[in-house]
């Protein structure tokens, strides 16, 4: 699941002790800060949104959950990223970009300057996919607001799909899994 998935992996921790079935969890890595890096972490995107001054121009790319918190704000503008369209009906100071990734280094920085951005609200995901956002934000010295990862159940987790491989493959006769490319374990 995704990192941000609370409610399914919660579910799956339940699932596995119901029915005795072993669970584990990969989990990229987060983005650590840097000496460059000096984000604004917070719980979740209300708060986030509430710390935005007058006048901002936010990036957004939180997903759908919570986008309501924008109807609040008249006062800035948002540029949301997401991969679908949402089912709520935007505000006007909002523009959506549906899009997906992988994003590179050049295109973000053409975005981020073509349209003025001061603040970026995102997910602390650790994907390498979608991280040549912060690392433009961290050049321009735009200001970085970071959702935290929610707490899940406890369970038996990897930051190496090798290593969560090695993990199975030395406990079990017979393995079926799958890779990101598709080859069989």
């Amino acid at each position: 699941t995704h990192p941000y998935a609370k409610n399914i992996s919660n579910l799956l921790v339940l699932a596995s002790k119901k029915t005795s079935i072993k669970l584990l969890r990969f989990k990229r890595p987060i983005w650590q800060k840097t000496s460059q890096s000096d984000w604004m972490d917070f719980k979740d995107f209300a708060l986030a949104i509430k710390h935005l001054p007058k006048g901002a121009n936010a990036f957004i790319t939180t997903g759908h959950k919570g986008l309501e918190e924008i109807l609040s704000r008249s006062d800035c503008s948002f540029f949301i990223r997401l991969i679908e369209k949402p089912k709520i009906t935007l505000p006007k100071n909002a523009k959506l970009i549906i899009s997906h990734p992988p994003y590179d280094y050049e295109n973000e920085l053409k975005f981020i300057k073509k349209h003025d951005i001061t603040h970026l609200i995102t997910k602390n995901s650790g994907s390498k996919q979608v991280k040549a956002k912060i690392d433009v934000s961290i050049d321009l010295g735009i200001d970085i607001f970071m959702l935290t990862r929610p707490k899940l159940e406890l369970a038996k987790e990897f930051t190496s799909l090798n290593m969560m491989i090695d993990f199975i493959k030395a406990g079990c006769s017979r393995v079926v899994a799958r890779d990101s490319l598709g080859r069989r374990y």
